[in-house]
């Protein structure tokens, strides 16, 4: 087996050539790295031993050159360092050494290190580059070092996308201005599919319709009707007529992992012109910097779905409802559009904890939240309010809509079947408001809580709704309020019964 010997000191030289050869290994040597790199040019070998630090062409810049053609990529290399040289060995390392040496053991580890190396190749010499290498050694260096500049900024900006994890929709935006900047693709699409939402975000270069419609959609490999796709458009694109097909071209696709955790995959489409190499290259690089900063935003979308949901029933908490509700208010007054809120309350709540434990409580408070969450529309929302209660926003519902909706959420509480070892029957009363022109949150809440009230009041198990002639002076105990009934199963109770504020709140709370 030939191996190549690189130094710049005779005895060095000598000494590894004496070990080698006695060894039993065929063995060429050169005085310096542009030597070396002449005689890889023309012969095979099939390992090479280096000084880490000679001349111009160091061992380093040597080990680069051969990482950098496919001829000679394979080819096993042992990098001599100096015993005190931690930064060679690090820098010999990234430039892809397979082991590093001190030269003061040489002669105890030097064989033992190659017989290792070699153990499991082919005896078959790797082939020199030859006539398809360039050889001018420092002409080829530096365009390998450039490469390497032009990755590791690439590699740096994306680890910058850390900027913007907190906002999927900004994370997706400036992953494809990135991949914009450096290639030249007439369409990319991100798509990340562990969040809440999954995002699908598309860089359009090429012709684009001014909506995204099924046939764009599925042009570049997204579902037809997806809807939740932000589109960017750059100046290039041109708007398409309705229906008119695009030429999205070849396409190329890279995974986004984290080991082997897939996270998504960043896909481009060449367009009119064919897929150039580099640009696949480049898009695969941006693919592989990013998994660690979507696993980054993973984790923080999963933090913060944490802090909004309810740990007992699954819902979204208080915290999160409240500023849902101010934004649907918002869209509401903007729009000019009707909004409904609706308070349920699990009726005789405290009654269950004290006949059959609170352990039974949470049960209870676990199933009535998921008959609640899918019973509503999609577009609803169902929360945890407060111990047995719960808040069902209704976007675009009127006063009809709404108390359609409650009664039908009545209904499906009450049939609910009996759950072993406790209660037989569980029903809920629920109170409803509608957005008047000058109601504020707080009122809103307040008008929803007062028609509970008197659902409670009424004999539980029904459904109220407010109207603003049924609010009581302020220095007055709240009436019965007898104008908002709405048609439910009563139970025979006291009139005075509250909402739900003097019954326990549940072992789950």
């Amino acid at each position: 087996m030939r191996v190549l010997v690189v130094d710049d000191s005779r005895a060095v030289r000598s000494a590894v050539r004496a070990e080698l050869e006695q060894a039993g290994y065929e063995v060429i040597c050169a005085r310096s790295g542009e030597e070396a790199f002449d005689l890889c040019a023309g012969q095979s070998f099939h390992l090479l031993v280096s000084d880490v630090r000679m001349g111009d062409l160091s061992g380093v810049h040597l080990c680069r050159l051969l990482r950098s053609d496919p001829a000679t990529e394979s080819i096993p290399i042992v990098l001599l360092t100096a015993s005190d040289d931690p930064r060679s060995r690090f820098w010999g390392r990234n430039a892809g050494a397979d082991a590093y040496l001190a030269k003061e053991r040489t002669r105890e580890s030097l064989v033992p290190t190659i017989d290792r190396l070699l153990a499991d190749r082919p005896c078959e010499q790797t082939p020199p580059w030859g006539a398809t290498g360039n050889r001018n050694p420092l002409k080829q260096l530096s365009q390998v070092l450039e490469r390497h500049l032009f990755e590791a900024v690439i590699s740096n900006e994306a680890r910058r996308l850390m900027d913007h994890v907190h906002d999927p929709r900004s994370f997706g935006r400036a992953v494809l201005s990135l991949t914009a900047e450096v290639t030249r693709c007439s369409y990319v699409v991100l798509r990340l599919t562990g969040l809440d939402q999954p995002l699908h975000s598309v860089l359009a270069r090429g012709p684009w319709p001014a909506e995204p419609t099924p046939g764009a959609l599925a042009s570049v490999g997204l579902p037809p009707y997806e809807e939740s796709v932000d589109v960017m458009r750059t100046r290039e694109s041109t708007v398409t007529p309705d229906g008119a097909a695009l030429e999205s071209g070849e396409m190329a696709s890279f995974l986004i992992q984290v080991g082997n955790e897939n996270l998504g995959q960043l896909t481009m489409f060449s367009g009119p012109r064919p897929m150039a190499q580099e640009d696949q290259d480049t898009t695969a690089l941006i693919a592989r910097c990013m998994g660690v900063v979507v696993k980054s935003m993973y984790l923080m979308e999963q933090t913060r779905h944490a802090a909004l949901t309810d740990a007992l029933t699954g819902l979204c908490n208080r915290r999160h409802a409240m500023d849902r509700l101010e934004h649907e208010l918002s869209v509401a007054r903007r729009y000019d559009q009707p909004l409904s809120v609706a308070i349920c309350d699990i009726d005789h709540f405290k009654q269950v904890n004290d006949t059959h434990g609170h352990n039974m409580g949470d049960e209870v408070l676990r199933v009535v939240a998921q008959c609640l969450a899918t019973t509503v529309r999609e577009t609803d929302l169902v929360a945890r309010w407060g111990g047995e209660e719960f808040l069902v926003i209704l976007p675009k519902s009127a006063e009809a809509g709404s108390r359609i909706v409650a009664e039908r959420l009545r209904a499906a509480v009450a049939q609910l079947p009996a759950m072993p070892n406790g209660p037989g029957h569980v029903t809920t009363s629920v109170g409803v408001a509608t957005l008047g022109a000058s109601t504020d949150l707080h009122t809103f809440l307040d008008e929803a809580d007062d028609a509970l009230y008197n659902a409670k009041a009424r004999g539980r198990n029904r459904v109220e709704v407010y109207r603003p002639s049924d609010r009581p002076p302020a220095t007055l105990t709240p009436p019965l309020k007898s104008q908002t009934t709405t048609s439910g199963a009563g139970e025979s109770s006291g009139a005075g019964e509250s909402s739900g504020a003097g019954e326990s709140s549940g072992a789950g709370e």
